[in-house]
């Protein structure tokens, strides 16, 4: 199963504003790409419309989010 997804820009780290949803791993040694799968997850998981917007935002827009599946479809 093969995950793919467009940057619009190609942003380095997770914002400050995210990283409490990490608390358990080092936020700023996530990598964006390498670890998307369980960024979405996390971010789906205990963010709101704001969080979701970011996403979106990093993960294309041109990409349907499910919330249900947890991956950008």
């Amino acid at each position: 199963d093969r995950f793919e997804y467009r940057w619009r820009v190609c942003p380095q780290r997770i914002p400050r504003s995210l990283h409490r949803f990490f608390w358990d791993t080092a936020p700023l040694k996530l990598d964006l790409k390498r670890h998307a799968r369980y960024i979405i997850t996390r971010v789906l998981e205990k963010g709101d419309l704001e969080d979701w917007s970011w996403l979106q935002w990093t993960y294309g827009a041109g990409r349907r989010i499910s919330r249900h599946s947890a991956t950008v479809a």
